[in-house]
């Protein structure tokens, strides 16, 4: 949740590549290969300080909500979930 919630705020998404976190983001973003500080640090300079870049993130992190609405959430869920509920 925390990064639909920053993608619906315009905020750029600087995050750990882990779990689900590529999809979720899926191009809104920049991915961390690694948690270290530098390379933590790096990313979000590089984003504090390219104007085009935040810029653009922002723009696909709000495009990119489009495919969290609710509607598709729940449609989503109910063909993950209709195998188990008919058994």
């Amino acid at each position: 949740m925390p990064l639909l919630e920053a993608m619906a705020c315009g905020l750029p998404v600087v995050a750990y590549a882990a779990a689900a976190v590529p999809e979720t983001l899926g191009g809104a973003g920049v991915l961390l290969p690694r948690k270290d500080p530098a390379t933590v640090a790096a990313a979000c300079h590089r984003v504090a300080t390219d104007p085009a870049l935040r810029q653009r993130l922002a723009t696909a992190g709000r495009a990119r909500l489009a495919r969290f609405s609710r509607a598709r959430t729940e449609a989503a869920m109910l063909d993950a979930l209709r195998p188990v509920l008919e058994g």
